[in-house]
């Protein structure tokens, strides 16, 4: 009996000295009231303030005292130095080659090589660019179908060592590294069509009356190699590149419409 009001005793007391605000003891606790917790931060924060404003007063003082000892020419004189120095920086940078910002004080040697090699960097680069163009001009049309027309790069590149280079190149591009000769192709663009995918260059017989490589008919054959009307695969269990999908016998309606046409 006597404990339960030893313990009522206490949570008496304790809630007292929190209600009449005595809340010192307890606020290494959290017991701390909320009205006495604001009074706590204002004051603070109002310490703070004053020791804040007292600073920015004594900076002022001191300045002001600076300032006494000079006289108005004193000011135009100081005014007038910095702007001779100023002056002088500048006529540095401009003698060094630097940039109006940058610091006279700074690593001269440092920056001139910077920017040295930035240039060095960027004349490279314009160089560089250059040659691609021109490797670009060169590569331009260099798989061409061959087909006489005079406007292909394989044309305009006569010569036989050269040519020759450049035709194994491209057989080889397609998985077909023969050395293929003018005249050498059953028909012209040959290796443009079906043939090409199917990693064969003899598929089909050589067309009657299709100009070769040597006598080109006037202007361009399509990309897909196809005969002439009525032209049959070489024997039974082999398709001929024109006997290939759909998007192949679209190409030969269109050749056939084309050769009609020009036939008339």
């Amino acid at each position: 009996m006597w404990q339960w009001l030893k313990a009522r005793e206490i949570a008496v007391y304790v809630n007292h000295m929190v209600a009449i605000g005595y809340n010192d003891k307890f606020r290494m606790f959290g017991w701390e009231g909320e009205e006495r917790k604001k009074r706590r931060r204002k004051e603070e924060g109002e310490e703070q303030g004053r020791k804040k404003g007292l600073q920015v007063e004594e900076k002022k003082r001191r300045r002001r005292e600076k300032r006494r000892g000079r006289s108005c020419s004193g000011l135009w004189q100081l005014w007038l130095g910095k702007k001779k120095r100023k002056e002088e920086e500048e006529k540095k940078k401009e003698e060094k080659g630097l940039h109006p910002s940058a610091s006279v004080t700074g690593n001269v040697s440092v920056r001139r090589k910077e920017r040295e090699e930035e240039e060095k960097g960027k004349r490279g680069r314009i160089r560089r660019r250059e040659k691609r163009g021109e490797k670009k001009k060169e590569r331009k049309g260099v798989a061409s179908c061959g087909c006489g027309c005079g406007n292909c790069s394989w044309e305009r590149r006569k010569g036989g060592e050269e040519e020759e280079e450049l035709r194994l190149r491209l057989d080889w591009q397609r998985k077909l590294a023969l050395p293929v000769r003018r005249g050498d192709r059953p028909w012209p663009g040959y290796l443009q069509g079906a043939t090409a995918r199917r990693g064969s260059s003899m598929q089909g017989a050589p067309p009657i009356g299709t100009a070769s490589y040597d006598q080109p008919a006037r202007g361009c054959r399509p990309r897909l190699a196809l005969p002439p009307v009525g032209a049959v695969a070489p024997f039974a269990g082999v398709a001929a590149p024109w006997q290939g999908s759909y998007r192949s016998q679209r190409a030969a309606a269109a050749y056939v419409r084309a050769a009609t046409m020009a036939a008339q």
